[in-house]
């Protein structure tokens, strides 16, 4: 479909088709998907029931559940999840709803809300992802010490995965708003300039967007689920008053989208960790979690200043950004590690944790 767009786009001589048919094939690849796995599901729960008909039904057994009665009770238990699923993502819809009526011109706004959508969320998504997936199995260690009444020790990893969210998360955040040009560069973006002011304006809401699905993934473990969609319906609130607010009293166009997400997610992310520490009877060490970090972020982040003007003429976006990344890194970590941030009972929690301990017995910190 998107090249079909591009073939319109080249006989109308307007850019505008070749997304818009990308979109629509995105569309139909998900409905199509979504089908298949509907049939697939149903000929499973056929082939399931003939068998249980042709078998003698155990003792103790409930065999008289139908397909609806399934459904009733899948969807029936897990409503708040779902809506705090639609809560998610309700902010993209509401976003153009606010941008399109603000621009007199449609084509130009589906251009920059696309580069929005497209650009940096696709690149803010995939980051936020990454650094929650790597948090998953200390949650799931957390968990298992709480099943065992061990209270202590779930304290310490739920600790430890906070930890990690902020050290991942404040690195993630630095690296990109110092190479948002790179980054823009590298993805051809039309509007390169917008797209560099939302990486160096709107990184931030990688930090609060880990940290936020840390806190939900903690809080729906828990078993606290309304607190997680109470918190979300908040956050898209605070969303269309600061996104209206913006684009009626300032000129900061799609940057009203951008500034109104870090908002909303910020104010998530605390509501969600007042609750976290809240249940948990967890403290906070701001000289661990935000200090020292940032002072090795912004390490970092000045070195990657300096060597970007030199390297990248050189070398290209690409190259420049995973050289810079593995200098960055280097840096980011030993600081980190030379400053003790990490404590030895930490590391056996977080992923990475023992390449750490060796790292810091090399450097003889630990």
């Amino acid at each position: 479909m998107r090249g079909y767009g591009e073939q319109v786009s080249g006989l109308l001589n307007q850019n505008n088709f070749t997304a818009m048919y990308g979109g629509v094939g995105i569309a139909a690849a998900i409905s199509v998907a979504e089908a298949l796995i509907l049939l697939l599901l149903f000929l499973i729960y056929r082939w399931s029931s003939r068998r249980r008909k042709r078998s003698k039904p155990e003792s103790g057994m409930r065999t008289t559940d139908s397909s609806m009665d399934c459904l009733r009770y899948l969807y029936g238990s897990r409503w708040s999840e779902i809506v705090t699923g639609l809560l998610v993502f309700m902010p993209f819809p509401l976003g153009w709803l606010f941008y399109g009526k603000s621009v007199p011109d449609e084509d130009i706004a589906a251009v920059e809300y696309g580069l929005y959508v497209g650009k940096y969320l696709m690149v803010c998504g995939i980051l936020i992802s990454v650094i929650t997936i790597l948090a998953l199995p200390v949650i799931g260690r957390g968990l298992t010490y709480l099943k065992k009444e061990e209270q202590r020790f779930a304290r310490a990893a739920f600790q430890s995965g906070i930890h990690m969210c902020f050290v991942h998360g404040i690195f993630v955040v630095i690296f990109v708003a110092v190479m948002g040009e790179q980054l823009s560069g590298l993805l051809r973006a039309e509007g390169g300039d917008i797209v560099l002011k939302m990486f160096q304006g709107g990184s931030a809401v990688i930090f609060a967007g880990a940290l936020s699905g840390y806190f939900a993934r903690v809080l729906l473990s828990t078993g606290k689920r309304y607190f997680v969609m109470g918190s979300f319906a908040v956050g898209n609130v605070a969303f269309v008053i600061s996104t209206a607010a913006l684009l009626n009293l300032g000129k900061t166009g799609i940057l009203a989208l951008v500034y109104g997400g870090f908002l909303s997610g910020g104010i998530v992310c605390v509501l969600l960790g007042l609750f976290v520490y809240r249940q948990l009877r967890l403290r906070i060490d701001w000289l661990r979690l935000l200090i020292m970090p940032l002072i090795a972020g912004g390490a970092s982040g000045l070195t990657g200043i300096f060597l970007k003007k030199m390297v990248t003429p050189h070398l290209g976006n690409l190259v420049s950004l995973i050289v810079l990344l593995v200098i960055s890194v280097a840096i980011y970590w030993i600081i980190l590690l030379l400053t003790r941030n990490f404590r030895e009972q930490e590391l056996e929690f977080i992923p990475g944790g023992k390449i750490l301990n060796v790292l810091g017995q090399m450097l003889r910190v630990y």
